[in-house]
């Protein structure tokens, strides 16, 4: 009996044990696939295969198949093989998968890819392998990248940087520019133009190398509201290169060319001058002799004892242009072990301008650290430290400081050196002479402006994880930047330079200090956890920026002789200061989470709660910025998740809001200015109080489509916006009652819309020759649709009335505002018969520019400007070509800007025709005589009836193409001591099509939007040659 009970619990254990390992057998399932290259679909071996977040792997054999045993058909299945991309593709219950590894390109050029990793925001992402290899600064990169993003060049000076703006003008006055964040951490500058140097502003990326970056992700609509009141204008995230090797690894790279600029404008040859000279002197001079006595040149006689300072034949232009050397080195060691990695740069650069002392010098250092302290606590931190120096020169309507003005105006009778009697040459530079205008070479030489920057960089944190599915993070950091700029501009002693401030400066001497301090600290913690079977990521943190920006400059004249240089010299008399201050605060609570359904539907919420100091003390503390999107994965849906012809297809629409407080702390408090009055100082109101102003607020509206075919040869992205700004800041006129003439307040509502659309297509592509193409194309259209108590426009002028904009409501934020002209008045009985008389009552005669008469009341004034032209382009973007074979390849960029026009200050004072200046060659077709047909009017000494007033004469059409970069690489493999590289000769900027008639047509004046479009004499920006390496050790 007891032996039958033993066999029976026997038997019971078997079958018990033969279910287990049946129930185990079934619950195993396998899933089994093929991974092959795009080139004929060859197979790939020794592929590597995984399971996210599982630790099942397999490897593919001879060929190209794997399998692999998983509990269920669900999760990502990760596939790489050297020489070729990681792919991520859904399992989405398939026991079968083919698979496409695409190669590891060397294109520098590709349709930027959505990117959005675990805690990260959503964004387009340019891994540094994608930068241009001559690229010296980070504007170089950013140009053509990413659509929507308009990054416009402000000139060729040396350092001077580019206007970067995403989607249009959100803000009437606080700042339009995308919000910098490099390694997490809001970079904050000084945007003003310089008081000292005028017309110049360094970049604002001239803080950090482009060699030091890994990887540059451009954030828009609604996944911007992490920022809330700093990220109404987008995001642009900069991630510096982190220690990930374990093995020492040396990188050096090194870059070395020649800038040039062939560009000449046209002007007056020594016999036009001479006739010139001729028709302006009449109308100065009623009496002949004493013309001739000034300008004895103008006498026939060959016996005249001083021809010899009026015989020649200069051309000024070539003389204050050369060729330029252009370098870059950069040297990074990394390395480490499994406690603690590092990675170690230095670089050195110089950026030669094309006028003589003019270049940018810079160098920089860069260390990233990452120290395990446990298995749990993580130290990360990033210190860099740079210094920037550039010789400079102004860039402004003015012919002693700005050698081009000085070039143009000069007469090209005249020498550039002094001459003897016997017309030999002596060493000193020729004077100023009878006409006014200084000697370009020694505005090239003897002037000396200068500015020095010093930037430091701390961004520490320490990470915790706390379990496999939270982590937790501190940052501090910290920026500091200070900038030293002097200027000198001489002549008391050489007399070659002319006197400034109407005369009474014989020499300048100008001086001042900046600096600015952000200080940055953030804590945070992210979650991943699933959630009815789905992953979530979820995240919340707490971080605030305090920041200090301060100019102080000092101003000065008439040093006892050019010898002495700085303010210490200068006359009391004509001594001030002037300068800025400024102190902006902002905190913000936020939020995010981001949930995936069934790998295809995405829902991504991100919300901020923030508070600035600039908001007035009775407005509302804090605002609330949410935003959401949705993305639909259709490639992962049943009926298209086996096709071999869609690679991808997502549709995501998003909504969300984001705010600027983004403008200056005072524009909310009450304060006071200094004001001097003859020989006192004394207070003036600088500011009436709106203690309600708030932070403006905008609406961000976007969906657009992302996908890939046949096997990611063919990839296009599409997306719509619309953004609502509304309480947006602008100056409202007052009452004259409160001694002064505005006063800031949320008022005016700003819409932008439009469409930008990329596309790559790789029309050949094998494994030795490849050929693609595609580009970017950007539309948006901006206007203002309301400002409250401002008649419907606000007319700001600017430089001292020289010209004006106009915000004006159903138009763009910014138009120029002038006169329109209608030809010149060709017989004197049609100026008879118009009857046109100026506000002074004088007629506008035969020869003068007939302006219409927009009220017809007979005057032309004030009342009679209108709309003449704005800034922005109808559309603009970039596209691309690269062509390979096998290590060798050929790549081109063409950027393209079309309906933005351009106000040309340099052609309105080179057709003035009011003075004793050389003129541009267009001058020849003046006006002369009565029934003359022409579009120039006469000379008229003073132009005493405004025909060079500002109007659509000089407002032109700026739309271009140019070839902005094109490139000569080849791939060097393991050779000796060498474990890889790049060699590559470069050219940059070496055609331009454009009908604008100035130097340039890529020309920015100042990073402030009103001030777009406007050309004051700019250097043009150079072409390019360089040789250039990338080597690996």
């Amino acid at each position: 009996m007891e032996g039958t009970m033993i066999k029976q619990h026997k038997l019971a254990l078997m079958l018990a044990l033969m279910m287990v390992i049946a129930f185990g057998a079934n619950s195993q399932q396998v899933l089994k696939g093929k991974v092959s290259s795009p080139y004929g679909n060859e197979p790939i071996s020794d592929a590597y295969i995984s399971i996210e977040n599982k630790e099942n792997t397999a490897q593919t054999d001879g060929q190209g198949t794997f399998s692999i045993e998983l509990d269920e058909l669900e999760g990502n299945l990760i596939v790489w093989s050297p020489g070729f991309q990681e792919q991520t593709i859904p399992l989405l219950g398939r026991d079968y998968i083919e698979v496409i590894l695409l190669p590891q390109r060397t294109d520098y050029y590709e349709v930027p890819a959505k990117n959005d990793e675990q805690g990260s925001m959503k964004g387009e992402l340019l891994p540094s392998e994608r930068f241009k290899p001559s690229a010296m600064y980070v504007e170089d990169v950013l140009q053509g990248a990413f659509p929507g993003l308009n990054v416009i060049n402000k000139s060729g000076m040396p350092g001077e940087g580019a206007y970067v703006n995403l989607r249009g003008i959100r803000s009437l006055t606080g700042r339009n520019a995308p919000l910098i964040v490099i390694n997490g951490m809001p970079y904050l500058q000084d945007l003003n133009n310089s008081a000292i140097i005028k017309g110049y502003s360094p970049s604002m990326f001239n803080v950090i190398s482009v060699d030091d970056i890994d990887n540059i992700k451009l954030v828009k609509g609604s996944a911007a509201s992490r920022y809330g009141s700093m990220g109404s204008n987008g995001v642009l995230l900069i991630e510096t290169s982190s220690p990930e090797d374990m093995e020492t690894v040396i990188e050096f790279s090194g870059q070395y060319g020649m800038a040039y600029n062939n560009k000449r404008l046209p002007v007056l040859g020594v016999d036009d001058f001479k006739s010139y000279i001729g028709d302006v002197g009449l109308t100065r001079y009623e009496d002949m002799g004493d013309m001739l006595d000034l300008f004895p040149f103008l006498r026939d006689d060959p016996d005249y004892y001083y021809n010899f300072l009026y015989n020649n034949d200069t051309d000024w232009q070539d003389l204050i242009n050369k060729s330029s050397f252009v370098t870059s080195n950069h040297l990074r060691v990394k390395g480490g072990d499994a406690i603690a990695k590092y990675d170690l740069s230095v670089g050195a650069s110089n950026q030669g301008g094309t006028y003589d002392n003019t270049n940018f010098t810079r160098y920089t250092t860069r260390l990233n650290a990452q120290i395990e302290l446990s298995q749990r606590f993580q130290l990360v931190t990033s210190m860099g430290l740079t210094y920037g120096n550039s010789k400079l020169h102004e860039q402004i309507l003015s012919d002693a400081t700005n050698p081009l003005m000085a070039a143009l105006y000069k007469a090209p009778i005249l020498s550039p050196y002094k001459k003897d009697e016997y017309n030999n040459q002596l060493p000193a530079y020729d004077a100023v002479r009878q006409f006014g205008v200084s000697n370009p070479l020694a505005v090239v030489n003897d002037t000396k402006m200068e500015s020095d920057n010093f930037d430091a960089f701390l961004n520490t944190g320490l990470n915790f994880e706390v379990n496999d599915h939270t982590k937790m993070q501190a940052v501090f950091g910290y920026y500091s930047g200070y900038k030293r700029q002097s200027a000198f501009i001489p002549g008391r002693s050489s007399q070659t330079i002319t006197p400034q401030e109407e005369g009474v400066a014989l020499n300048t001497a100008r001086a001042g200090t900046g600096k600015v301090s952000n200080l940055f600290y953030k804590v945070n913690a992210d979650i991943v956890e699933e959630l009815a079977g789905n992953p979530l990521e979820a995240g919340i943190g707490y971080q605030g920026i305090m920041t200090r920006q301060e100019f102080d400059g000092g101003f000065g004249r008439n040093t006892s002789s050019d010898f002495y240089k700085t303010l210490s010299y200068v006359d009391a008399e004509g001594r001030y200061f002037s300068g800025y201050y400024d102190s902006w605060n902002w905190m913000s609570l936020y939020g995010y989470a981001k949930y995936t359904i069934g790998n295809q539907w995405i829902a991504s919420l991100n919300v901020s709660a923030d508070g600035a100091s600039s908001t007035g003390a009775d407005a509302s503390r804090f605002g609330v910025f949410p935003g959401l999107e949705m993305t639909w994965q259709a490639k992962n849906s049943p009926w298209l998740k086996n096709s071999h012809v869609i690679n991808q297809l997502d549709v995501h629409v998003g909504y969300g809001l984001t705010g600027n407080s983004q403008y200056p702390s005072g524009l909310s408090r009450q304060f006071y200015t200094s004001q001097a009055y003859r020989q006192l100082a004394g207070i003036v109101n600088g500011n009436v109080a709106n203690t309600s102003l708030g932070r403006e607020r905008n609406q961000n509206f976007d969906a657009g489509i992302d996908a890939g075919f046949f096997d990611r040869r063919l990839v296009a992205s599409l997306n719509v916006y619309q953004t609502i700004s509304s309480d947006v800041v602008f100056p409202q006129s007052i009452s004259s009652v409160y001694g002064i003439d505005e006063r800031y307040v949320n008022g005016a509502k700003l819409e932008n819309k439009g469409i930008e659309a990329a596309l790559q297509l790789r029309l050949v592509d094998s494994r030795d020759v490849s050929w693609s193409v595609g580009g970017t194309i950007n539309k948006n259209q901006n206007k203002i649709t309301e400002m409250e108590g401002a008649d419907g426009a606000v007319i700001r002028e600017m430089d001292g009335g020289k010209w004006a904009v106009s915000s004006a409501v159903g138009e763009n934020p910014y138009n120029f505002y002038g006169f329109v002209s209608n030809g010149v008045i060709s017989t004197q009985e049609a100026a008879d018969a118009l009857g046109l008389v100026d506000f002074k009552g004088d007629q506008f005669n035969a020869g003068d520019i007939q302006f219409e008469d927009l009220n017809q009341d007979g005057v032309i004034d004030d009342q009679d400007r209108t709309i003449i032209g704005d800034a922005s382009p109808d559309f603009f973007g970039s596209f691309f070509t690269q062509v390979r074979y096998k290590k060798l390849s050929l790549s081109a960029q063409f950027t393209f800007s079309a309906g933005n026009q351009i106000y040309n200050g340099v052609r309105r004072e080179m057709e003035s025709l009011s003075d004793f200046r050389n003129q541009s060659l267009a001058v020849d077709k003046r006006w002369q005589t009565d029934g003359q047909q022409t579009d120039i009017p006469k000379a008229n000494y003073g132009d005493p009836m405004g025909n060079g007033r500002f109007s659509d004469r000089w407002i032109e059409d700026g739309s271009f193409m140019r070839l902005n970069n094109v490139t000569l690489s080849y791939q060097l493999g393991k050779w000796s001591f060498f474990e890889g590289g790049e060699v590559y000769l470069a050219g940059e900027n070496l055609l331009t099509f454009t009908d604008y008639l100035g130097l340039d047509p890529v020309v920015s004046y100042a990073y402030q939007p009103a001030w777009q479009g406007v050309d004051y004499g700019a250097m043009p920006l150079p072409s390019t040659v360089k040789f250039g390496f990338n080597l690996q050790f």
